[in-house]
């Protein structure tokens, strides 16, 4: 069974998955007895997809189920523990944060193991917690026991909030640049 908490006018419930779908539960931790010690991170699951890309939509506005569906199946490929880091923030069993990122083995032309962090979402009730930090330094942390010298993430240039965060945490500007062209 997977958890999300699910906000409904001022009354927060716990919205189960379960048996192909969603239904609501018991009352939800508030954040007036949250704790982040409270806070566990550990590997995602396939069954942590349904709640992944539900948190992913609330964080950003849009459901990518395919997206996560193609990702999580690579957790079922023999060299996937390689170059695969998918990681959860779990709360008194609930999932309250995810981050997701690959490594690189010369791809982009670099010459050492590179990660990619890819994604990473904390609903908004339990931003500004910690939450967001302690999964990127798992993230870190997992990234180099795999032999990772370097993190790479891409972040648009005028959310200053998730720049500021990444930031805090050592993230600079890359000699790379990131260059686009629109196929219309």
């Amino acid at each position: 069974m997977s958890t999300l908490p699910y906000s409904q006018a001022s009354k927060s419930v716990l919205v189960y998955f379960q048996g192909g779908k969603w239904s609501m539960g018991d009352q939800y931790p508030t954040l007036a007895n949250f704790s982040r010690q409270g806070v566990s991170i550990r590997a995602m699951e396939r069954a942590d997809l349904a709640v992944v890309v539900e948190l992913d939509a609330l964080v950003f506005g849009v459901m990518r189920s395919a997206y996560f569906e193609r990702r999580l199946a690579t957790l079922n490929e023999n060299d996937a523990d390689a170059r695969m880091i998918f990681l959860v923030a779990d709360y008194q069993g609930t999932v309250i944060g995810f981050v997701m990122g690959t490594l690189a083995y010369g791809e982009f032309g670099l010459t050492q193991v590179t990660a990619i962090l890819d994604s990473i979402a904390v609903p908004p009730r339990y931003q500004q917690q910690g939450i967001g930090r302690q999964l990127i330094e798992a993230f870190i942390k997992r990234s180099t026991m795999q032999g990772a010298a370097a993190v790479y993430t891409l972040v648009n240039w005028d959310n200053w909030t998730l720049l500021k965060a990444f930031h805090s945490l050592g993230f600079a500007l890359a000699s790379t640049i990131p260059l686009e062209r629109r196929i219309d």
